[in-house]
């Protein structure tokens, strides 16, 4: 699902509209939120393999609820964002579907938080983008 989701960040990047995609067109490397996309991405990769391969003193159940909300969110989004990009108006799912892996993110930070030798950076780095650049842009900008 990861490759479908990083090809509608593509897709919304070269969207005209400013509502829906609405990012700033810039070349892509003096543009913010690509580069917090790309950060973001390598964050979650590490961060998953971090307590996929290397920690053990990881809380599951808590790590599972929030991949849960982050990866229906991502899986939703993809699909919802381009039928908005298709249809040209916000929708309400999309904004939903952000509100998810929002909090799966905040979920990241918080099991973080909570142990010792955790890959703190990276779930600071995927948290502020998905809240920040990802859910203030579509929610709130006009």
């Amino acid at each position: 699902m990861g490759p479908v989701v990083l090809m509608t960040y593509v897709e919304a990047y070269h969207s005209p509209n400013r509502a829906i995609g609405g990012l700033p067109q810039t070349t892509w490397y003096k543009n913010p939120w690509v580069i917090s996309m790309m950060l973001t991405v390598l964050s979650f990769l590490y961060m998953s393999g971090m307590w996929v391969f290397v920690l053990e003193d990881v809380q599951h159940n808590e790590l599972v609820f929030s991949y849960i909300l982050f990866m229906t969110g991502a899986i939703l989004w993809a699909p919802l964002t381009l039928v908005a990009l298709h249809r040209q108006e916000k929708l309400w799912s999309v904004a939903a579907a952000l509100w998810l892996t929002a909090a799966g993110s905040v979920g990241f930070l918080i099991n973080v938080c909570t142990l010792k030798n955790q890959p703190l950076m990276a779930a600071v780095i995927c948290m502020l983008h998905h809240v920040g650049f990802d859910n203030w842009w579509y929610t709130w900008h006009p």
